[in-house]
């Protein structure tokens, strides 16, 4: 490390707006000034002419050897490690004291894991942030790195994307994933929670928590309706809702694959003519903003979060937030103060409504199929496992059924209101005002720009100081995916 400044070089595959790229522009801003010398590098620039330029005039070099590719024969990486030292040499001035990586795991580019190892090897500093898992749900991910090392050893794959060492550390959204990777490696030193920033547009015009019902009776899902979002819920909602509300999803899902389920329930909610509007956030014109603010409040129906950026953001806009909790990203807001009592961990439905045998036939499909994709054998203590985790008694979480069985549980609900009491819990609840407003001020002081700047800064000194070892282990790949495919959180909304 320089006695003057240190030298980051930061890396990912693209630079188009949203999503990682957010991320980034924010580790931009939060350490302006803190003499960090920063590079990005990138596979390819914005995906727009009109797009914001990276912020506080930050040096951008493109590498297209980082672009998402399909190709299974990506070698050593000894080519990308070439070009990626080569840009940062150029944009920095001097080789990096440290490698800040996004996403390198995905699966989305062959040759940037063996990329990263080679570095790593090489004795530079390198620091992997992680936000989402290719174990976690993406299994066609998976088995694309699986095919690319020709065989599925868990052991040859946790060595080729995971690697472990002294001056190798892991940056995690959440603690769960800390956990997680931590476990798959005794690596606790080396694991570390970096929850994002949060922010809403500080000129946006936000009632007070008082002016909610006065607003609208619009209950808004701001979300793209990808299956984990489990829009049934929201059409079950509906199903059960007096006259008086009406429920909106912002955005339809881009990836081809998704289409199918969402058209799905387009369809059914106009069928059953339930007070459902779909992609109201792509009006031209309308801004998230808007929306928010002219929301009676905010709904979240997802059964699988990376950061949980859902269960925050509505606070800001001072709007009351209702819906399902998962406790494995929520309780990290909670162990900070913020209270979300008022959401259900499960929307429980008797289990004769979609038919025992009928469940127990679509699960045992559902994990063949799903395990098959990870590589992994189904055995009967799997099967066993999942569905003791499934029936609790004479019910089943209506988050983790797949669409025709929540389908059968709407129509039953339209046409049966009355068995509404059927449902546990039976009502939405929202969130008080008071707990609105202490909920805003936890999050302005803990998820604001400058402590995710100092948590980051904090990180980086301890990466650029580790000590350097040639010799570069790994994380036990079999391990990291038995934590992600634990029986409890199978859903058939992900398999």
């Amino acid at each position: 490390m320089n006695d003057d400044k240190l030298n980051v070089a930061i890396v990912h595959y693209h630079m188009r707006t949203g999503g990682v790229r957010s991320v980034i522009d924010n580790t931009l801003l939060s350490l302006e000034g803190s003499g960090v010398n920063l590079a990005v590098i990138a596979g390819e620039d914005a995906d727009s002419e009109n797009a914001p330029k990276l912020p506080c005039r930050t040096p951008l070099g493109i590498v297209e050897g980082l672009k998402y590719g399909n190709d299974l024969c990506a070698g050593s990486g000894t080519d990308l490690t070439k070009e990626l030292q080569l840009a940062a040499r150029r944009l920095l001035g001097a080789a990096p004291d440290l490698w800040h990586f996004h996403n390198h795991c995905l699966g989305k580019n062959p040759a940037l894991p063996p990329a990263v190892r080679k570095i790593a090897e090489d004795g530079a500093p390198v620091l992997l942030q992680i936000h989402d898992f290719a174990e976690d749900g993406r299994p066609g991910l998976y088995n694309r790195m699986l095919k690319n090392i020709g065989q599925n050893d868990f052991a040859k794959l946790g060595h080729h994307i995971y690697p472990a060492a002294d001056h190798v550390h892991y940056a995690l959204i959440n603690k769960r994933d800390v956990g997680f990777v931590a476990g798959a490696g005794n690596c606790g030193n080396n694991t570390h929670h970096l929850p994002n920033p949060v922010s809403m547009n500080a000129h946006a015009d936000f009632p007070g928590p008082e002016a909610n019902a006065a607003q609208s009776n619009r209950i808004i899902y701001p979300t793209r309706g990808i299956r984990r979002k489990n829009v049934g819920e929201i059409l079950l909602w509906a199903a059960v809702a007096g006259e008086d509300l009406r429920f909106a999803l912002t955005r339809a899902p881009k990836n081809p694959e998704q289409q199918d389920a969402y058209k799905r329930w387009k369809k059914l909610a106009e069928e059953l003519e339930l007070p459902v509007c779909f992609e109201l956030g792509e009006i031209p014109g309308v801004s998230y903003e808007s929306l928010i603010s002219c929301a009676h409040s905010i709904i979240t129906t997802s059964v699988a979060e990376g950061f949980g950026l859902c269960f925050l953001e509505p606070f800001l806009a001072r709007k009351s937030i209702s819906g399902r909790r998962l406790p494995e990203v929520t309780e990290d807001f909670a162990s900070n103060g913020i209270e979300l009592t008022n959401l259900y961990e499960k929307l429980l439905v008797p289990v004769d409504l979609v038919g025992r045998e009928k469940l127990k036939e679509r699960l045992q499909n559902g994990l063949k199929r799903f395990y098959s994709s990870y590589g992994i054998e189904l055995t009967p203590d799997i099967v066993d496992s999942v569905e003791n985790s499934f029936f609790l008694k004479d019910t089943v979480d209506f988050g983790r059924l797949d669409e025709p069985l929540q389908e059968k549980v709407v129509r039953h609900m339209k046409e049966n209101k009355f068995d509404r009491n059927l449902l546990d819990p039976a009502r939405l609840l929202l969130s008080r005002r008071e707990t609105v407003e202490k909920n805003k001020g936890i999050i302005e002081e803990n998820y604001n720009l400058d402590s995710y700047g100092a948590r980051l800064m904090d990180i980086y000194c301890r990466v650029a100081g580790s000590k350097t070892k040639r010799r570069v282990g790994s994380l036990s790949g079999r391990r990291l995916l038995d934590f992600f495919l634990a029986p409890e959180r199978f859903s058939l909304l992900r398999a």
